[in-house]
């Protein structure tokens, strides 16, 4: 070999062991940086070519497509049952344990057990203010529950609009990122970090839409969800949203009265079987769509049946036909003609309410009654009693079927949303070991330390070898134009 070929040789081994010496300082640098792909620098002979030494070809980033692609579908999976999880607990909470004070079941039998307490002593007005207040706290427990399940889905509702956006702003994004790296491989440029820019625009997608990544040319990419749904395909897709102002029970998709999803103009099913199903988004128009309606449901045919089982004139014979009775729709008879959103409108009436009248004997004697009747009268009041306690079924419930009495209809309200919540619960603990095995997995493909510290010890190794080599051609050099 000639002094020159030897020298030649040694710079180049001293460039690829400079870049390796940086590449693996980037590594190190940014171990537990998010998106961030392991970098390794590819090295060639150019011994074919005649010339020796060594060539640096590019810096190779390390993935595996399968795994990633795993783990981005279960995190949208994960993100799916959390928010599910979310929403139950939070209605489980409100709806409260029979036994816990403050819950539905609790309030009914509050209400029962002071209807008992005045029929032992009718004389008393304390006794029947105390089943004035017992129906108000019972009626006051229904709005609560329909104004948080109505809070619940106004929520949702807001989430979707910031997803969307989200969603939108990093399609773009990841079309703008496949421009530039269709441009920096035509320019021979390293295209890792434009890479990592868009695996974290990619991330943020999955996690609310899951996506299935298609390879094109040039290093670009397709997203579409798992659904079928073109999201990037050469040009990013535009996702369309309007949040509403207000939702009430009676604001529903169904009814024409909330803003459906479209895609570059087209409506989309958000169901969860549908085009964008599975993520966090799916999650939020679940909530908003389906399982807030369907509570509602469930409440409003409650309050219906407490409210025609006390507008009976067979129970309180003063009524005159269509009057309110002790529970009232707003102040009215229920008319039978609009259950939806009862539970919000519930109150007691006028005539009963404590706070608004002191002619309390009315609960004794019939709200209807010209006079008092006579203070040891208690057929109301057990009637009253008896009506609560009879087996009735509800109408219009999705989930509270056959004939029960109200606290049991309560008791089983609660039942439902709890083993709704212990179902979802199930559904979180598979979907986060899932998630955590899979990014166990990735982790173990990433950046390891120690190996990056051994690797940086063989290039200043290799370092020093070829520096030694410039040394030794120089002492050369020196020697023949010594001579």
């Amino acid at each position: 070999m000639s002094i020159s070929g030897a020298l030649s040789n040694a710079i180049s081994g001293l460039t690829a062991a400079s870049r390796s010496a940086e590449v693996v300082s980037t590594n190190i640098a940014n171990a537990m940086t998010e998106g961030y792909g392991h970098r390794s620098v590819a090295l060639s002979s150019r011994g074919q070519y005649g010339s020796g030494g060594v060539g640096i070809d590019g810096i190779v980033r390390r993935s595996d497509p399968v795994v990633l692609a795993d783990r981005r579908l279960a995190e949208g999976q994960d993100a799916n049952a959390q928010r599910m999880l979310g929403f139950f607990e939070t209605m489980e909470k409100n709806i409260g344990i029979p036994s816990e004070p403050g819950s539905l079941a609790f309030q009914v039998a509050e209400f029962e057990t002071s209807l008992i307490a005045a029929a032992s002593m009718p004389s008393a007005n304390e006794r029947l203010q105390a089943v004035s207040y017992a129906a108000k706290a019972l009626t006051d427990t229904f709005n609560n529950l329909s104004d948080g399940i109505q809070s619940a889905r106004k929520q949702a509702d807001q989430n979707i609009s910031d997803l969307i956006g989200s969603v939108n702003a990093n399609l773009q994004k990841i079309e703008r990122l496949n421009v530039a790296i269709v441009q920096a491989s035509a320019n021979r440029q390293d295209t890792s970090a434009l890479v990592d820019q868009r695996q974290l625009a990619l991330d943020s997608v999955a996690t609310i839409i899951p996506v299935r990544i298609m390879p094109r040319d040039n290093g670009q990419i397709g997203v579409y969800s798992t659904g079928g749904a073109a999201l990037v395909d050469g040009k990013a897709a535009v996702l369309s949203f309007t949040a509403s102002n207000a939702i009430t029970a009676h604001t529903t998709l169904d009814g024409g009265m909330l803003s459906p999803l479209s895609v570059n103009g087209k409506t989309i099913d958000t169901r969860a079987d549908g085009a964008l199903g599975g993520g966090l988004l799916a999650a939020e128009f679940e909530i908003r769509d389906k399982l807030g309606v369907s509570l509602q449901s469930d409440l409003d045919a409650m309050a219906r049946d407490l409210v025609e089982r006390f507008q009976s004139t067979a129970m309180d014979p003063t009524l005159a036909p269509g009057a309110a009775g002790l529970f009232t729709d707003a102040g009215a008879a229920f008319s039978g003609t609009d259950a939806t959103g009862l539970s919000g409108r519930l109150s007691i009436n006028a005539l009963a309410d404590a706070s608004q009248t002191t002619e309390m004997w009315r609960l004794r004697d019939g709200l209807g009654a010209v006079a008092p009747g006579a203070a040891s009268d208690t057929t109301l009041l057990l009637a009253m009693k008896d009506q609560m306690a009879g087996a009735t079924s509800l109408a219009d419930a999705t989930h509270l079927g056959g004939a029960y009495s109200v606290h049991a209809f309560a008791s089983q309200l609660a039942s439902v949303v709890g083993a709704q919540r212990v179902s979802q619960e199930d559904s979180v603990a598979f979907s986060s070991a899932r998630l955590g095995a899979l990014q166990e997995q990735e982790m173990a493909q990433g950046v390891d330390t120690d190996q990056e510290m051994q690797r940086l010890l063989l290039i200043e190794q290799t370092y020093a070898a070829n520096a030694r080599v410039i040394q030794v051609v120089d002492e050369l050099m020196e020697t023949l134009l010594g001579l």
